[in-house]
């Protein structure tokens, strides 16, 4: 494997899911609907409803995504190919 898989398979690792409160305050905090959130994870708006219902919990690659778009992961860097 590469220095960059390594490097996200290990964040991937340390990235803790969200409970129900925090995913909707992380929506919120980013002006985002809940269809808006939806669509940036490619779920329905009824799977995000069920995320911020607690009945269903987001995945990490979705929820790792979230936060890489929202800078919310200071290591985070986009690598331009």
């Amino acid at each position: 494997m590469s220095e960059y898989s390594d490097h996200w398979l290990g964040m991937m690792n340390e990235v803790q899911l969200p409970d129900r409160e925090m995913l909707k305050a992380y929506r919120k905090r980013h002006g985002l609907t809940a269809s808006q959130a939806a669509a940036l994870v490619d779920v329905s708006v009824r799977t995000w409803e069920r995320y911020e219902q607690g009945s269903v919990a987001i995945n990490k690659s979705s929820w790792l995504f979230l936060l890489l778009i929202a800078n919310e992961i200071s290591e985070a860097k986009v690598l331009i190919i």
